[in-house]
């Protein structure tokens, strides 16, 4: 037994030297996958030939990665034994799609995988990073696991930067990417910047609250018709009490006005100047009838992005309101106010309300504390 053990050992190594010399010597590659010594075939050979690279320490052969995925290793050996057994397998494939919605802090790409490579399918998505050729170890998002069309946010960028980004789709074998997209962010400003999201009226949406420095802060509070911030929001401190509302008291009644955009009840208009003013009813029901609403996080913040026709999109972060000098709801709710005055009760005035399932108007007392996100033209 021991001299049968002994012969079988002697034929091993003799079988691993005569491939390790050559593994060493053959050099050409051949455009079949897992035929490593391009024989114009993929058998047991090619097997023995991975084994001599992959445990004899010459790893840096990258004829023979056979997945593909940078690395030699045991997956090329499992893919390899599964060519021989099933037969070369269709290639896996996957586009990336054109990057849009460019902001100074997110952008928006995905991708479409076409081809499973006939194998089940373990992961999509894209990756990117400031350097070319990016792979899943830089900066990624994982959506889904099968094949077609799909889109990704990316968030938490770099403002005026460059950024390359591949779409990638996984299977059990092997790692797709498709072709590179270069894209650089928008530079950041300290006043509001208008988004074209591609509307039908042409209006053009702030990418930030008023007070805020990026699109995912707060900003600032206001009771509607008022332009500054208070420690304490209540019917004491409202330009007018509860029974004052339209009334002569009611400084909002008394100039005739339903509608504050653009005069100096509105915010907006008032602290950013030029063309910015608060939205109507009638442009917040622009937004939620033409947009597509997905909530999401921006810089640790739980919102909405707002991805317009064209494809670009604002961020909304889920500002709560104040009600006498409590915050309440903040990262669970949306609070913001349009510029109408509610045509029910004419103690309140209309706002957006939104939490991770819904976004809708309604409308509520006028001295709550609200956040405004402004629009031009």
């Amino acid at each position: 037994m021991k001299k049968l053990t002994g012969i079988l050992l002697c034929a091993l190594l003799l079988v691993f030297s005569t491939f390790n010399g050559l593994n060493a010597q053959t050099k050409a590659i051949s455009s079949m996958k897992g035929d490593l010594n391009n024989d114009g075939v993929v058998n047991t050979l090619d097997v023995v030939m991975l084994i001599n690279i992959i445990f004899g320490g010459d790893q840096g052969i990258m004829y023979a990665d056979v997945n593909g995925d940078g690395v030699v290793n045991t997956l090329d050996l499992v893919m390899t034994v599964n060519i021989i057994f099933y037969g070369q397998p269709s290639e896996l494939t996957v586009a990336t799609s054109e990057v849009s919605g460019i902001t100074y802090f997110s952008a928006f790409c995905g991708g479409n995988v076409s081809d499973d490579g006939g194998l089940d399918m373990v992961s999509r998505g894209i990756c990117w990073s400031t350097s070319e050729s990016p792979t899943v170890f830089d900066n990624v998002i994982f959506n889904g696991s099968e094949t077609g069309e799909f889109a990704c946010v990316m968030t938490d960028l770099a403002s005026a930067t460059t950024y390359y980004v591949r779409a990638f789709a996984i299977n059990t074998a092997d790692t797709a990417y498709g072709e590179q997209r270069v894209y650089t962010t928008d530079v950041y400003s300290a006043i509001g910047q208008s988004v074209d999201l591609g509307l039908p009226s042409g209006t053009k949406w702030a990418d930030r609250n008023i007070g805020a420095s990026l699109a995912s802060e707060y900003g600032n509070y206001y009771s509607w018709g008022e332009t500054a911030t208070k420690e304490d929001y209540s019917w004491n401190t409202y330009i007018c009490t509860l029974d004052q509302c339209d009334t002569s008291e009611d400084p909002i009644f008394a100039a005739g006005l339903t509608d504050i955009s653009g005069t100096d009840f509105d915010a907006a208009h008032v602290i950013w100047g030029g063309t910015w003013q608060m939205p109507t009813d009638e442009q917040l029901s622009e937004l939620l009838d033409n947009c597509t609403w997905i909530w999401s996080t921006q810089g640790g913040v739980d919102g909405y992005f707002v991805i317009g026709p064209n494809g670009n999109c604002i961020f909304l972060p889920s500002t709560g309101c104040f009600d006498g000098t409590e915050l309440r709801f903040c990262g669970a709710l949306g609070f913001y106010w349009t510029s109408t005055h509610c045509m029910y009760n004419t103690t309140n005035a209309n706002h957006l309300l939104f939490n991770p399932s819904h976004s809708f108007e309604n409308f509520l007392y006028r001295y709550y504390g609200q956040t405004i996100r402004p629009i031009t033209f």
